[in-house]
């Protein structure tokens, strides 16, 4: 089928290791070099936007997955004004005693630096988020320096975001001017947090001790309620969220809606964020798909028109329509294969900087990267089925071919 060093190389292997209809197939495929790396680019550019997709959904499920894992509280109640803490902790486990509650304190707060105007990554401000210090309810993810620990009960410490202490040059271990209410003071950054938010419209969290703020302001009131439950099912994340609301609201506690959420809303609201890049990402692969299908299916026509003669020597020396039928269809699955192992490889190097750059872009931060290993095989599949689609009906025609008809082509 060819002159070159390449073509003689292939056609000893192919005729060494294949069958007959199998090696002439192969030899096929590299006839027209051009053609195939026409047709070989769309079915490559195709598999790899799948494979990346699938990726990028992958990704986003094992961050998001991993941000559940730092979150182990079930439902974060938010209350419109400050309530005791002790009536709130109380009316929550009179509701159900299977609860533990953590109580939160949220306060306004102004930070300021040594460069003027402080800086903020959140466009609706900041606002001071006290905890208490050696709780497990929440670790939000660390960039730099650590989380707040037990011992840090009572001493001037927080933790920021990461994005906000860039934009003012702060580091792990500077200190900051903090005005929370009435109170001043001078603040230790401890740690640099990354900031996984659904929308860029927020308020962003400043992490510090409530031993420290209570120390400081006095109260003993509740802002927020962290509720750790067994709650398995977004169903019965909503009908416990519901039932807490509705019985803390009979005891005159209203409910802070925008801060009122179950975890696994939570996870469902983020991975709306991607629905759209998601859908105009997967209908580009469905029409790389379909333009590489058609491609495929107009090269193998042309094959046949350009091979009339060959085909016509073939039946007159006693191959029968099936075989021919079959090399055809062969010629067009050796293209599914062959694409699939060229896009499989780029698929794995392009998934991982489409990953960090879509995460930097809708979260302010890099996604966890996952291959979908899985995938590579539903594309090959894919590929395969495609292939055979686009490859009948030249190889039925080919099949079809009388003797007479293809030598006087």
């Amino acid at each position: 089928f060819g002159k070159s060093r390449f073509d003689a190389r292939l056609q000893g292997l192919a005729g060494r290791w294949f069958p007959t209809v199998y090696a002439a197939a192969l030899g096929n495929l590299f006839r027209r070099k051009t053609r195939l790396l026409l047709t070989q680019s769309v079915l490559a550019v195709a598999g790899v936007a799948f494979l990346s997709l699938a990726s990028l959904i992958a990704s986003l499920n094992l961050t998001l997955d991993n941000e559940m894992a730092r979150s182990r509280y079930a439902l974060k109640l938010g209350l419109a004004s400050d309530q005791p803490r002790q009536m709130v902790q109380d009316t929550i486990k009179a509701a159900d005693p299977a609860c533990s509650v953590e109580i939160w304190r949220r306060l306004p707060l102004e930070l300021s630096g040594g460069r003027g105007v402080f800086r903020q990554k959140g466009s609706l401000g900041l606002q001071l988020l006290a905890l208490p210090a050696g709780s497990e309810t929440y670790r939000p993810r660390i960039e730099s320096g650590r989380w707040l620990q037990a011992d840090d009960a009572g001493r001037a410490v927080l933790v920021l975001n990461a994005e906000t202490a860039a934009l003012n040059g702060i580091k792990t271990g500077d200190t900051v001017a903090a005005a929370i209410g009435r109170d001043r003071q001078t603040w230790q950054v401890v740690g640099l947090y990354r900031w996984l938010a659904g929308s860029q419209y927020a308020v962003e969290p400043v992490y510090a001790p409530l031993e420290t703020i209570e120390k400081s302001l006095g109260g003993d009131t509740a802002s927020l309620a962290l509720v750790t439950a067994p709650v398995a099912t977004l169903q019965d994340e909503t009908a416990l969220l519901s039932r807490l609301s509705e019985i803390l609201q009979q005891r005159g506690v209203a409910a802070d809606i925008y801060n009122t959420h179950g975890r696994l809303e939570q996870r469902g609201y983020a991975r709306n964020q991607f629905k759209p890049l998601i859908g105009a990402l997967s209908g580009l692969a469905a029409m790389l798909a379909a333009v590489g299908g058609i491609g495929l299916s107009g090269t193998l026509a042309i094959g046949v028109l350009q091979r009339s003669r060959e085909i016509g020597v073939l039946r007159a020396i006693g191959a029968p329509s099936p075989t021919l039928f079959r090399l055809f269809m062969l010629e067009g699955l050796f293209h599914g294969v062959l694409a699939w192992l060229i896009s499989v490889p780029l698929a794995y190097r392009a998934g991982a900087p489409l990953a960090k750059r879509l995460g930097e872009t809708m979260f302010g931060l890099s996604l966890d990267y996952r291959f979908d290993f899985a995938a590579a095989g539903y594309w090959l599949g894919l590929i395969l089925l495609l292939a055979a689609t686009a490859s009948y009906f030249p190889a039925r025609k080919a099949a079809n071919m009388a003797i007479q008809d293809c030598l006087s082509h």
